[in-house]
């Protein structure tokens, strides 16, 4: 299924948006994706941020070998927030254990098929968390 990544942003404009000009679409199952999608917000919330405060970004991005995963086209969608404790960092190889910090974010990830997704901290505080996910063929 096709998911109009430049739509998705535009009704989450309640949050700070950052895009590329030309963003490409996802596949992704609609319902699966906005479940995920809601986690991953929630997940910025639960660390003391307001939903203004947090921002939704969207990128292209082309990964080679060398890279976190099979090489290709993918879009990330991360969720930042400049406020709380975004520990511990984690990355999910997605059908492995669900971690204690964010069962429903896992479990989510999961149900939503995502290749790779993470958690970070920033220095000077704050965090994100980022998925990626597959880019709709016709980009």
């Amino acid at each position: 299924m096709v998911i109009d990544t430049s739509a998705v942003l535009r009704a989450h404009e309640y949050m700070r948006l950052e895009r590329p000009p030309l963003l490409w679409n996802l596949a992704a199952d609609d319902e699966a994706f906005f479940r995920l999608l809601g986690e991953t917000i929630a997940h910025g919330l639960a660390r003391g941020n307001e939903l203004g405060e947090l921002t939704l970004k969207a990128d292209n991005l082309v990964f080679e070998d060398d890279d976190l995963t099979d090489p290709g086209d993918y879009v990330g969608i991360s969720v930042i927030g400049p406020r709380g404790d975004w520990y511990p960092e984690q990355r999910w190889p997605i059908h492995g254990e669900a971690t204690s910090a964010s069962p429903d974010l896992h479990t989510a990830a999961i149900a939503a098929d995502l290749i790779f997704g993470y958690t970070r901290a920033h220095s000077g505080g704050g965090g994100s968390v980022t998925l990626l996910f597959p880019v709709a063929e016709e980009h």
